[in-house]
Formats: structure tokens, sequence, C-alpha cells
């Protein structure tokens, strides 16, 4: 005891030790409980969510997409198509073109979409034009569709000259069909302006 009261600043300093190493446990207990991982049930639901995300994208994929074929074909009408597959998949299930059919017209590397009318017109159609979905009225059959009009038929609408028609195919091959006219104007080239032009003249 004589010797604790002659050493008291050795008592201080091995008191203010204890209470540094303390303060260390405590600081450093805080960190790992930050760094802590996602736990087991957390993880779980992610999981889960990718799942159902990955699932979902199959069963679209593996929808069927049902299409009609129209006009200068062997075998016209209606033919059940696996995603994927191009217009010219289309025409030989219909049984290839008939001997008068315009070939140039139909661009039979795009891929098929379902609901999609696929059109071939004759050799010497005066208007190469598209046949609307579900339209038959001859205001609407005089509509340019813009999913499967070709260049030359594109360069009617007002203000589209080659360059923009072939900015519009290259947009729905790369990106597949529009789904409302308005979308065109996703096309580089193409505002508000531009579809206020052509709006009355195309459809999908």
């Amino acid at each position: 005891m004589e010797w604790l009261r002659t050493h008291k600043w050795l008592s201080a300093i091995c008191g203010g030790l204890v209470c540094l190493l303390l303060l260390l446990s405590i600081v450093l207990g805080g960190d790992k409980e930050a760094k802590k991982p996602a736990t087991g049930s957390e993880s779980l639901v992610f999981s889960k969510e990718e799942k159902n995300e990955e699932h979902q994208k199959k069963e679209e994929a593996e929808l069927p997409i049902v299409i009609d074929v129209k006009g200068s074909v062997q075998n016209p009408g209606i033919y059940t198509m696996e995603n994927g597959e191009r217009i010219d998949d289309a025409i030989n299930k219909a049984g290839g073109f008939t001997k008068n059919a315009e070939v140039t017209a139909v661009n039979l590397a795009q891929k098929v979409a379902d609901e999609m009318v696929v059109y071939v017109p004759s050799e010497g159609e005066k208007e190469l034009t598209s046949i609307p979905i579900g339209g038959t009225d001859t205001e609407e059959s005089a509509l340019i569709n813009i999913n499967n009009a070709q260049s030359e038929e594109l360069q009617k609408l007002n203000g589209v000259g080659p360059s923009k028609a072939e900015a519009i195919i290259a947009y729905r091959e790369e990106n597949g069909p529009f789904k409302a006219p308005e979308d065109i104007m996703n096309v580089s080239g193409f505002g508000e302006k531009s579809f206020e032009k052509i709006k009355e003249q195309i459809t999908v």
C-alpha cells in the first residue's frame, strides 16, 4: 500500500490505458456491425425477385407469334411463328411468292412480331401501301405502315427523303416494330415538328 501511495502516477497511467482499450473495443465492434453483410433472408428475397423476372422474360419469349400473310403469296393466311423468325420464314410458310409478286417491296430480313400483317404487292401496283392491322376502310388502307413499308414508300411521307427512310428501317430492324405512330419520334431526325407533318399519313 505504501508503494502505491508513493507511485500514484503509475496507477493513473494504468487506469488510462484500460479506458483507452475499452473505447477501442467499442469503436471496432461498431465498424464490424456496420460492415455486416446482408442476412440470409434478404439475399433470399433478392434471389426470388431475380428468378421471377427471368421467368417472366422466358414466358414472353415463348408466347406464340401470330401473323397475317396477304397478297402475292401461294397460300395467304394466318401463320404461327417463333420468336426470332423473319419475314422470309413467313413467306416460306405461305408457300413462297407468286410469279407476279413485287419481291423488292418486302423486307425479308425484318423480324416478325405478333399481329403483324405481311403484305406482298403484285408487280405494277400503283400504290405499294401496307395494309393496317384490323383496317379495311379505304382511308385507312391508304396509310403507310411504318412497320413494313420500304424506302420508296416511306419517301412518300411529307419531309422524308432517302436518309430518313433508311433511318426508319434501321431503327425497326434494331428495336423491333413500332407500337404506336408516335414512336417514330424515337428515330434520329424525327422530332415533334416532323411527326406533325406525317401523323395523318402513317399507321402501325
